[in-house]
């Protein structure tokens, strides 16, 4: 028999950040909200926003662009979620989001965003009986700020067929300024050698993040480890099991680091049975 040896990679691919507290939420459901907005190809229904008719009678514009009103968190705020509801498939609304400090909105506010979430992003739950969308994204990338403003894009899909959007929420807190988070062991059955760390994360200004690896009963057996960092000072022999272990801190509480992926990998003994000939 002969013996070869591979790497294999774990990874978890969710985000970690500091927890949320004094969660806000705000819900867009009046009237007079909707109506404090701008209109472009679209108008104010009661409480919903709509294509507006071309004039010719059950002919609707094909786009059109609602900008909200302002809404004001009293206080620098991390912006979290935001939801809402929309006559149409899915792809029938588009939702971009700016942010700022001041009023009137001025050359200190960010441009119009899309959110960058790269693992999780915007969902929609399509009814088709209903023809109706419901739908959420995080506002990842969307800078913390006091002051939030949406734009939302209506896009019919085709001549005569509106599209009616509503029951616009967010959801918006302050952070924790620091925390811990630890995996479950991680014991590799075929482990032969322990190889590398990899993780990836963003840390914007104010914050910091930590990963070290510990051993199964939690001892620390490399601290402050860097992405691709070697793990050939773990011994397999002794640790058939390590942890991770990420510490995250903030000295802006309405900004939060993200760990975005973390993981080993480790080397492993394949057995590979060769043919072998009676006579």
């Amino acid at each position: 028999m002969t013996f070869f040896v591979k790497l294999h990679h774990v990874s978890r691919h969710y985000q970690l950040e500091l927890a949320s507290y004094e969660g806000l939420g705000w819900n867009q459901i009046w009237t007079s909200q909707f109506q404090m907005g701008a209109f472009f190809h679209t108008e104010s229904i009661t409480d919903t926003v709509v294509l507006s008719s071309t004039g010719v009678p059950g002919d609707f514009y094909a786009t059109g662009i609602y900008t909200s009103m302002v809404f004001d968190a009293t206080r620098l705020v991390d912006w979290g979620q935001a939801n809402w509801r929309h006559i149409g498939q899915a792809q029938a609304v588009t939702l971009r989001f700016r942010t700022g400090n001041d009023l009137p909105i001025d050359e200190g506010w960010s441009d119009w965003l899309l959110p960058s979430n790269p693992y999780w992003g915007r969902s929609c739950w399509y009814e088709p009986l209903r023809n109706e969308s419901a739908c959420t994204t995080d506002l990842y990338g969307v800078p913390s700020s006091r002051y939030l403003q949406y734009e939302a894009t209506l896009e019919s899909e085709g001549p005569g067929r509106g599209v009616q959007f509503d029951d616009f929420g967010l959801i918006c807190g302050v952070h924790s300024s620091s925390g811990v988070a630890v995996t479950k062991p991680i014991r590799p059955w075929d482990l032969r050698s322990w190889s590398s760390v990899t993780w990836a994360a963003s840390t914007p200004e104010s914050t910091q993040i930590r990963v070290d690896v510990l051993s199964e009963d939690g001892d620390v057996l490399m601290f402050d480890v860097r992405n691709g960092d070697s793990l050939f000072k773990v011994d397999a022999s002794v640790h058939r099991a390590v942890r991770l272990r990420v510490s995250m801190s903030t000295s802006n509480v309405a900004v939060t680091p993200v760990l975005n992926t973390w993981g080993l990998q480790w080397q492993t003994l394949d057995l590979q049975f060769l043919p072998v000939l009676m006579r």
